[in-house]
């Protein structure tokens, strides 16, 4: 018997793009690169938090940019620690709306 496909929705659609988007990030931090990557960004991390403990009471110009590259690193650094998590997450949402 053949099986009928449903058309997505557009809400669908939205949630599958974002597996497929969780899936090619998760695929590039397992792989040797990826991990070279996480780990000189977990490093820069470190390296910005302690920047910023010693500018504390220095210039401030500087202290902002650290704070920022620092932030940059931050966001980048869990794109790619949580992707696996947010494909998992998404791929459930996606059952929960086949279901409906």
């Amino acid at each position: 018997m053949e099986e009928v496909k449903k058309e997505l929705t557009p809400e669908q659609k939205a949630v599958q793009e974002d597996i497929d988007k969780y899936h090619a990030i998760n695929a590039i931090a397992n792989q040797e690169g990826g991990k070279v990557l996480i780990k000189s960004l977990e490093a820069d991390v470190v390296a910005g938090v302690e920047t910023i403990i010693s500018l504390y009471k220095g210039n401030e110009m500087e202290l902002r940019s650290t704070i920022a590259k620092l932030s940059a690193n931050l966001n980048l650094l869990r794109v790619f620690k949580r992707a696996a998590k947010n494909e998992k997450e998404m791929r459930k949402e996606l059952a929960t709306l086949l279901e409906e």
